[in-house]
């Protein structure tokens, strides 16, 4: 097996940042975020064992700050996903909570969605009703690829890719 130098290290973190900003542009968000802390790895691996040579100062401490930061951001951007998937659900389910109440008041579904005064911020539903207006399917679009599909005859949620 080949022994890394620091020069395939720093090359290969060189390689990895715009890698992933190219595939991060095209819409793999997770690959993109996968290149780009394996660049910034690497990258702050060639600096932790870099020393200065006119003051022989070692950069290792300042390295390990970025390092955490990095660590951190990745940290916060994940939570941050968690949460806009909650608020979308949150959202989808008074959409089939209105539906469900006019179902009630009714007797049968609504032809649209553009009757049950809804304030969406977070989703676009798309809504498809039968033609007696018995059941539904409601269906958003979680994060570019991702569908959360509700039916109503199984009143369930299900996830496709």
């Amino acid at each position: 097996m080949k022994k890394a130098t620091l020069k395939t290290i720093a090359a290969t973190g060189a390689v990895s940042v715009p890698a992933g900003l190219l595939i991060g542009t095209t819409g793999f968000f997770l690959i993109f975020w996968l290149f780009m802390a394996t660049g910034l790895a690497f990258l702050v691996l060639r600096l932790a064992v870099t020393t200065d040579p006119e003051t022989g100062w070692n950069t290792r401490q300042p390295a390990r700050l970025v390092f955490c930061g990095l660590l951190l951001a990745l940290v916060v951007a994940t939570g941050t996903l968690s949460v806009k998937d909650d608020l979308q659900q949150e959202e989808a389910d008074r959409v089939v909570s209105k539906l469900e109440q006019y179902r009630r008041g009714k007797g049968h579904y609504p032809a649209s969605l553009n009757g049950l005064s809804l304030q969406l911020r977070y989703i676009e539903p798309q809504y498809k009703v039968d033609s007696r207006g018995a059941q539904y399917r409601l269906q958003y679009i979680m994060d570019g690829w991702t569908i959360s599909m509700y039916n109503s005859q199984t009143k369930k949620w299900e996830v496709n890719d």
